[in-house]
């Protein structure tokens, strides 16, 4: 029986840094991005992630007060 191994984000950019960057076989190349290209699209994901968080900040929110008869 086979056991799958979870690894975090960090742990796979550290895995994948001490890998080749491409490899050649019969059946073709396999190409891997640089380790920086990794990196800023772990923090890309990590912002989007952040930013989609409903509870992000302080959990106050700013909104404008307009008196009844002005046009905004």
């Amino acid at each position: 029986m086979e056991e799958e191994v979870h690894l975090t984000h960090t742990q796979q950019l550290m895995e994948n840094g001490l890998g080749p960057k491409k490899v050649l076989t019969d059946a073709g190349t396999v190409h891997q991005f640089d380790l920086d290209e990794q990196i800023m699209l772990d923090k890309y994901r990590r912002a989007v992630e952040r930013a989609d968080n409903p509870q992000r900040g302080l959990g106050i929110k700013l909104f404008k007060i307009a008196p009844g008869g002005t046009p905004w």
